[in-house]
């Protein structure tokens, strides 16, 4: 059995977000200066930072949030309209609380529910010539197979978020001309994914994304310098593994559960309120103080700190989050510069690269 959940807590942050009025605008401020950051991962997710915020607020949440609405009182999104009035919405509630169907929108109107009027009405198509043939569509042919790639990201390039990252490279790979292969759902999108994404503001030398396509022999040399021609400024493409077709039956194994760890260097600019020696010993303590000496290790430099996190405690994985219980909330301001070097995968001998 697959038994999913969901935080009762979360669900009720949730609920505040979705429920509230201008007041969670001051929530959500206070959280983001104490430190709330990717709140949408549980493993981000800072459940005593958010209960002092709830708890120091002004107002009764819970009653405010949690309590059903009347359907007369006045909404904090009233002021939003698609045009249908709130009278139609007031219908619609007391439909479906009989489980009562509303017929489809018809010329001419049946239920005044706001969006006609003079100038607007249901139009039909008019003058449309249907195909009676049937449409082939023709399949993709070829290996499918998974290609992994190690790219930098610098300079501005590394203000761009999770997501940005991965619609950048889904155009890029078209752009390129890539043949994808694409997930086999209602909603198609292309197979890819990135073993441990990055936090915003922090440059890497090795990224990596793993992707899937149509593979006919292609130079992918060649493939690589005409992806890096269409991909923007601070991002480029260093190498590339392409991956042994997996056995019959078999999948290719997720890129996040191989993931092992990351080496990164930190290094100090003359913001910094400490010197390198005091971060390295606060470090250390630091993570004696939370338990999590097994994940990090600290090697003191000439000009820098070489730090070494492996994925084992969900609780203190981030590297940003272990510097800002030091430096205090946006660490990165505080002349910090972060760089991640190499991503790890789990091997037999403990870890290697990925590629």
């Amino acid at each position: 059995f697959k038994v999913g959940f969901h935080s009762p807590f979360v669900s009720y942050v949730e609920g505040i977000l979705a429920r509230g009025d201008e007041r969670v605008s001051d929530l959500i401020q206070k959280a983001w200066e104490k430190g709330a950051r990717l709140d949408a991962w549980d493993e981000y997710f800072k459940r005593d930072l958010w209960r002092e915020i709830i708890s120091g607020a002004d107002w009764d949440i819970e009653k405010e949030i949690c309590s059903p609405k009347d359907i007369n009182a006045e909404l904090p999104w009233d002021s939003v309209s698609l045009g249908v009035s709130k009278e139609q919405f007031k219908i619609e509630y007391e439909r479906a609380m009989t489980s009562e169907l509303t017929a489809a929108c018809d010329n001419p109107c049946r239920e005044y529910c706001g969006v006609c009027n003079k100038n607007e009405k249901v139009r039909y198509p008019e003058g449309l010539e249907y195909l009676d043939e049937e449409i082939n569509i023709e399949e993709e042919k070829g290996q499918v197979r998974r290609i992994l790639l190690n790219f930098k990201k610098k300079d501005s390039a590394i203000y761009f978020g999770h997501l940005n990252i991965m619609h950048m490279f889904e155009m890029a790979f078209q752009r390129a001309s890539f043949n994808l292969f694409f997930t086999q759902g209602y909603n198609p999108k292309p197979k890819m994914e990135f073993p441990h994404p990055l936090t915003l503001g922090v440059a890497s030398e090795g990224e990596v994304i793993g992707f899937e396509m149509y593979y006919h022999d292609e130079d992918m040399n060649l493939m690589i310098e005409t992806l890096n021609k269409v991909l923007p400024q601070g991002i480029e493409v260093t190498d590339y593994l392409l991956l042994p077709v997996p056995e019959e039956g078999r999948k290719y194994k997720s890129l996040m559960a191989q993931y092992w760890g990351s080496l990164y260097t930190l290094k100090l600019e003359g913001n910094s309120p400490m010197t390198l020696d005091e971060l390295f010993k606060e470090l250390n303590e630091k993570v004696q103080e939370f338990d999590v000496r097994e994940d990090y290790s600290f090697v003191l430099k000439k000009d820098s700190i070489e730090i070494v996190s492996e994925m084992k405690n969900k609780k203190m994985n981030n590297i940003i989050r272990l510097l800002g219980e030091i430096l205090g909330e946006n660490p990165m301001s505080k002349g910090v510069i972060l760089r991640r070097i190499e991503t790890y995968k789990k091997d037999k001998e403990e870890k290697s690269l990925f590629l």
